[in-house]
């Protein structure tokens, strides 16, 4: 089970139907409606939820947020353990709620800010690669 708590500044809405009139639903986020005098809707807003949401690894859900963890150079959610931090390929990020958001308990250096480590090997790789195909066509 992958377990995440919502990033301050991304929203992720929830796949599935929408249904005409009702406010879109993202993960790990609540819809919080702020009213006027009158009682008329002012605005909509989209704090983050007290509790990690668990959502099955194997199910279409699981496997969309897995693949987004590989293309994102920063992710929509924080892993809520170290197991899901680990089947993301991401570093463990201790957060805690502030403000109706979730933040990290400690300044991240940038490296771990962006959750870049799965990229910046992706390009070594890949640097190693046209390296070694330039070295194979210049013989």
């Amino acid at each position: 089970m992958l377990r995440f708590y919502a990033r301050p500044g991304h929203v992720l809405p929830w796949p599935g139907p929408k249904f005409q009139g009702q406010p879109v639903r993202y993960i790990g986020r609540k819809t919080k409606l702020f009213r006027d005098d009158a009682g008329e809707v002012v605005a909509i807003g989209h704090p983050a939820i007290e509790q990690p949401v668990e959502i099955d690894e194997n199910s279409r859900e699981g496997q969309r947020i897995l693949r987004l963890f590989r293309i994102e150079n920063e992710p929509p959610l924080w892993p809520a353990d170290t197991e899901t931090a680990k089947a993301c390929g991401v570093p463990y990020v201790d957060v805690e709620l502030k403000d109706g958001e979730w933040r990290p308990k400690r300044p991240l250096p940038e490296r771990l800010g962006r959750l870049g480590r799965r990229r910046e090997r992706v390009q070594q790789r890949e640097t190693k690669k046209s390296s070694s195909t330039t070295q194979e066509g210049d013989k």
